[in-house]
């Protein structure tokens, strides 16, 4: 506190002292400063400041208020206009259409114009004046605005089949006649189809009621398993079929498979398959290697060469020879068969196990 006098004052500072008595003063303002700019809505605000003893104060600045600009033409439905100061406000409102001026005078078979204006902003929009049509009050089969010579104003009958693509109606006033094709609807399953049967679906136009039929393609087969029969040694078999469960035809037939034959690799005198003794007539087989062609007890360049030379029908085989040569078991004598034959006499194959029974 700083004690100048003998009564107290608080200074425009803000500290508080004892001084002589001090004169008041009329402030002296400076131009003041602009501390919030006003906009469109909202007002401002200026600081001043007493040149003497530093007081404030603050005083309002008036909003600007919108400055709109013309209305311009915004889309076919409405115009806007925007404000000058500040972009972001800008007002839109429908078009106010006066009541048109007619541009183009409708005909008896052409459309008019008629133009209307939009009383704000200058927009325009056209709408068409429908045609006014052929009249013929005083029945001369004139027209009494345009003069021309007027055609029958038809009154059809009822649409009838005509074929089986078209149907056709006639006017009862002249009998002329026109058509069109049928207007087929979606169709309806009149005869299901079946595996065994194609099916039917008849259409029927929307127009004239006339039908028309497609088939169906039949319906895939549901097949069942016919069981087989397994051969034995002296009992032929019989392979596993099909047939459709629903029709009864048979999808696969079943074949006849020949008896397997008694086997005897041990010589002991009992069928390894079926353990049967046999007879003597049955016992007397020697076993061949597959591939030994020539049965020498070897499978080699030999048999391979003779295997070729049947594979190009340069000689014949007998059915024994064949069951030998025949390494890829398929039946027949190929030229795969004579490689085969190779690979095994050079180590690149194991020697085949199987053996076969020729008469000795």
């Amino acid at each position: 506190m700083l004690i100048d006098a003998y009564h107290d004052y608080w200074n425009y500072k803000g500290k508080y002292q004892i001084c002589f008595d001090e004169p008041a003063h009329e402030h002296t303002w400076n131009d003041g400063e602009q501390t919030k700019d006003p906009t469109c809505t909202e007002k401002g605000e200026k600081l001043f400041t007493c040149t003497v003893c530093g007081e404030t104060k603050t005083e309002p600045i008036p909003a600007l208020g919108h400055d709109f600009g013309d209305w311009e033409e915004l889309n076919g439905e409405q115009h806007q206009r925007v404000c000058a100061n500040d972009d972001s406000h800008v007002e839109t409102e429908n078009h106010k259409w006066d009541n048109g001026t007619v541009t183009t005078e409708a005909s008896c078979v052409e459309e008019g114009e008629k133009t209307f204006s939009c009383t704000v902003c200058g927009a325009t929009k056209e709408e068409p004046i429908p045609a006014l049509g052929h009249a013929d009050n005083d029945g001369d089969g004139k027209c009494d605005n345009c003069g021309i010579k007027l055609v029958c104003e038809h009154v059809w009958g009822e649409w009838k089949n005509a074929d089986g693509k078209n149907h056709q109606r006639v006017c009862t006033k002249c009998g002329e006649s026109e058509q069109e094709a049928h207007k087929w609807d979606g169709g309806k399953v009149t005869r299901p189809a079946t595996c065994s049967k194609e099916g039917e679906k008849t259409f029927t136009c929307t127009v004239c009621g006339a039908t028309k039929a497609e088939s169906i393609a039949k319906t895939m087969h549901s097949p069942v398993v016919l069981p087989g029969k397994a051969p034995t040694c002296e009992e032929p078999g019989l392979s596993d079929g099909t047939v459709c469960e629903v029709c009864n035809e048979v999808l696969e037939a079943q074949k006849k498979l020949d008896p397997l034959g008694h086997v005897d690799n041990n010589d002991d005198g009992v069928c390894d398959n079926c353990g049967a003794k046999l007879r003597e007539d049955q016992t007397n087989y020697k076993y061949i290697l597959l591939g030994d062609v020539n049965m020498d007890g070897k499978v080699n360049s030999k048999d391979a060469r003779l295997v070729l030379r049947s594979s190009a029908r340069l000689l014949t085989f007998t059915d024994e020879e064949t069951a030998i040569g025949d390494l890829s078991g398929d039946g027949k004598i190929k030229s795969a068969d004579a490689r085969m034959i190779l690979r095994i006499a050079a180590k690149l194959e194991p020697m085949p196990v199987k053996k076969i029974a020729v008469a000795a």
